[in-house]
């Protein structure tokens, strides 16, 4: 009989094993939705949603704007409601849904959401050609903490520093109010019922207090929910 620690890592390992496909299935369903059967089609899409393929640290990922999708010259607003990572996102709903409700969490999914945001990433990175090909080596290409979880490197001064592979979202993850993460789950249940996304609530239709998003990235600043920051400033 295997042991309790064994039991747990591979219930983990199945869990990752489970985003990670969804990542892939929910890029192939963007194919489909846009008409794209040629590689080369296919790989112009993942190169505009991806961003930058080399720096496993950059905040600039187009995938993660619901605005994105239907102009890739809008305002980026909608921030961790772009269709892939709700496609992936709504999976993992989907398994919560199911259980018992003393087994629900009531706390925001942040993991859950890093994870879906994350499996998003590889699928367009391992696609960057046009075509899905991850690494042949089976420990490089499995979607685990060894291959896309924080990890120490040195640096060109020869320092260590971490390499920020899962948190490098984790701050602005932590810091969605309860209506951002009220408009990310209702952008995954849409994926499920085919329906048009609906309207964000707004700053204004809120009724915001004027303050400012604990986080100070302007590149993930979202215009459907945080103050500018030279307004904000303003307002002390």
């Amino acid at each position: 009989m295997a042991s309790r620690p064994s039991l747990i890592k591979h219930g983990i390992s199945q869990w990752l094993t489970k985003f990670a496909k969804a990542g892939v299935k929910a890029l192939e369903a963007e194919y489909k939705r846009r008409g794209l059967t040629t590689t080369a089609e296919q790989a112009k899409l993942v190169a505009s949603l991806l961003g930058d393929a080399e720096d496993i640290e950059s905040k600039k990922r187009p995938f993660l704007w619901d605005s994105v999708y239907d102009d890739p010259d809008a305002e980026k607003s909608g921030l961790f409601q772009g269709c892939l990572v709700a496609h992936v996102f709504l999976g993992h709903l989907m398994t919560v849904q199911s259980l018992p409700n003393q087994y629900r969490v009531q706390e925001p999914p942040i993991g859950a959401l890093i994870l879906a945001i994350q499996a998003v990433h590889r699928a367009l990175l391992y696609s960057i050609n046009g075509t899905f090909t991850a690494p042949a080596r089976k420990g490089d290409r499995e979607f685990s903490k060894q291959n896309w979880g924080d990890c120490k490197v040195e640096s060109a001064n020869g320092k260590t520093r971490t390499l920020k592979r899962s948190s490098v979202f984790l701050k602005r993850v932590k810091n969605l109010s309860d209506v951002q993460w009220a408009d990310i789950k209702q952008a995954a249940l849409n994926m499920q019922r085919g329906a048009p996304p609906q309207k964000a609530v707004t700053l204004d239709e809120e009724g915001s207090d004027g303050e400012e998003s604990d986080d100070d990235d302007d590149e993930l600043r979202d215009p459907r929910y945080d103050m500018p920051a030279v307004e904000a400033l303003e307002g002390c």
